[in-house]
């Protein structure tokens, strides 16, 4: 959520993203699984060296996947000889023990229900035992279990090392984010990256065009600074289309006071748009190919069918679908009301629970009587019954929207 961390006479910061010690908690401790699977799993080695023809000595390593397990060394002092154990326990788990002066030692301290190269290895150390003229001998055991570490080890060490990256270096990762408005100048400078790197777009004023409160159909207010370029900067929130449900108005009323601020600062009135977002999204979801796939996903319809601007300065609102658009005077607008809309249920599923498909629109009914839809807002619930008395998630939305609409008109 952004807010305001300086305000002053000349300059105004807005701050949507700032640095925080939880940002870089999460990074690190994402890591730390991470790094911790891959030097908790791994080969067992043994490295043996023949001092005299019956002397044998070694060393017992389990380095983990990334080498560094050096404090996981221990020393075998005279080596006998080997074996492979095995049990039956509803399945048969075998483990290479070790024979030494100090008694039994497993190479690994655990069984494993799988051979993999056991065999081979205990044949390897009986060789070299039995030649006295072998100067040295080397294995590396590795079993199933010790494999699984190294799959999610290096899966959350790569996600962790990611936004440790994105949080301290990227510049395209807006962990920080701020907008700079400087009256001197007259420019408007968008600061955002990471905490060790930066990077600056400024914008002269003179290249704002306006400055728009939005509401999508999940009744998500965004704040948006429109560019003569048609560059849309929103002001807050992230790209992802979810909103609360029940959303309870607080974003709007949160960023009515930043939008006056802005307002201030460039000498101009915002506007109150419907389905303006909508574009900004759509461009947002082309750069991402992570969240085009969720889209995809999850069929959500980002496609602004209609896009209705509510300009007080002008006394206007104004339609625009594709090349059509149609205009009304604000003074003409009655009342905004709230209409259910289509309802649809899908058959009752194996648990007896019913999925309802509910739907409501904004009205603007005009004083000759007129009623045109702006607004179409649509959720799905299990059991909901059209006369329950806890209104349907779709009504909620459509309400608090329809709430805001009229606080403008009436402002």
């Amino acid at each position: 959520m952004i807010d305001i961390a300086e305000q002053s006479p000349h300059r105004l910061i807005l701050r949507q993203n700032h640095w925080s010690w939880m940002r870089l908690f999460r990074s690190v401790f994402w890591t730390g699984i991470g790094v911790g699977l891959l030097l908790g799993s791994g080969p067992a080695k043994l490295d043996c060296q023949r001092i005299e023809p019956t002397q044998v000595t070694c060393k017992l390593s389990k380095p983990g996947w990334l080498g560094l397990g050096l404090w996981r060394t221990r020393t075998l002092d005279n080596l006998q000889g080997i074996k492979l154990n095995s049990s039956v326990d509803e399945g048969v788990y075998y483990q290479i023990l070790l024979q030494t002066s100090q008694g039994e030692i497993p190479l690994r301290p655990y069984k494993t229900s799988g051979l993999d190269n056991t065999q081979e290895s205990v044949a390897q150390i009986q060789a070299f035992l039995k030649d006295a003229s072998a100067d040295r001998v080397s294995i590396a055991q590795v079993d199933w279990l010790q494999w699984l570490g190294l799959v999610p080890g290096l899966f959350f060490a790569l996600i962790g090392l990611r936004l440790l990256y994105n949080d301290l270096w990227s510049t395209r990762s807006k962990a920080i984010e701020s907008y700079w408005f400087d009256q001197h100048q007259r420019q408007l400078t968008y600061q955002f990256g990471g905490l060790l790197r930066q990077r600056q777009i400024h914008y002269a004023f003179s290249e704002i065009q306006q400055i728009v409160l939005d509401l999508d159909p999940w009744a998500k207010a965004r704040l948006f600074l429109e560019m003569k370029s048609g560059e849309l900067l929103c002001l807050n929130g992230q790209i992802y289309p979810i909103g609360k449900s029940p959303w309870q108005g607080e974003v709007w009323q949160s960023l009515v006071p930043i939008a006056d601020r802005v307002s201030d600062r460039l000498h101009r009135p915002w506007n109150l748009t419907i389905g303006l977002g909508q574009i900004w999204l759509q461009r947002q979801v082309a750069e991402n190919r992570f969240v085009r796939q969720m889209v995809r996903r999850f069929s959500i319809n980002l496609d602004p069918a209609q896009i209705w601007m509510f300009d007080r300065s002008a006394g206007l609102v104004t339609s625009q679908q594709g090349k059509n658009q149609q205009t009304y005077a604000l003074q003409d607008i009655g009342e905004v009301q709230v209409k259910p809309g289509e309802l649809s249920m899908d058959k009752v599923d194996s648990d007896g629970d019913q999925l309802c498909h509910i739907q409501y629109e904004i009205c603007l009914v005009m004083t000759s009587g007129k009623q045109v839809p702006i607004q179409h807002f649509s959720q799905s619930e299990y059991n909901w019954k059209p006369n329950s008395s806890k209104p349907a998630i779709a009504q909620t939305l459509a309400e608090e929207a329809a709430h805001c609409i009229r606080q403008f008109i009436r402002y």
